[in-house]
């Protein structure tokens, strides 16, 4: 599989308030994200696979600099729209692969029964059938938050806020 481009990722906290004095900025020389509704915002629900152990986790609390995680994620709740993903660290690159998957695929991911043979052709999931059955791959944590997000497509910049 290609690696997609990497992009470096810097996380601050920030208190509502900074956050609404820094905004009337960001808007002024960035984008909405395209998932953006009219309020300028949207929902984020994700689903993380892990290990028996919590092998991902423990690498992320413990700033391994190289690993990966894979979710299943949607925005606003749209079961129309749902995303396979794989987000890896390499020093201090990430990067991140997707694909849009049916709700049948969705449905076999979660419960752990085979793919249909359909979503194999994919390399994302293809592959993921393989990690799962060695690493013992189950969903393990959800996680739903609301995001504010800005790009600036030609320095592949993205400011996000998230809160709830």
């Amino acid at each position: 599989m290609k690696e997609p481009k990497g992009r470096h990722e810097l996380k601050y906290e920030l208190r509502p308030s900074e956050f609404l004095l820094m905004r009337p900025a960001l808007q002024a020389v960035m984008q909405q994200d395209i998932h953006a509704g009219p309020d300028g915002g949207y929902s984020v629900q994700s689903l993380y696979f892990d290990n028996f152990n919590d092998k991902a986790l423990f690498e992320k609390v413990n700033g391994v600099n190289i690993r990966e995680k894979y979710r299943l994620r949607m925005y606003n709740r749209n079961r129309q729209m749902i995303l396979f993903e794989r987000k890896a660290k390499r020093g201090s690159l990430c990067y991140k692969s997707a694909a849009r998957i049916s709700e049948e695929t969705c449905d076999a991911l979660v419960s752990g029964n085979a793919l249909p043979a359909y979503a194999l052709d994919n390399e994302l999931l293809a592959g993921f059938t393989n990690i799962r059955s060695e690493s013992c791959f189950i969903p393990k944590t959800m996680v739903s938050y609301d995001r504010t997000a800005f790009v600036y497509g030609p320095g592949n910049v993205r400011v996000t806020y998230d809160s709830n």
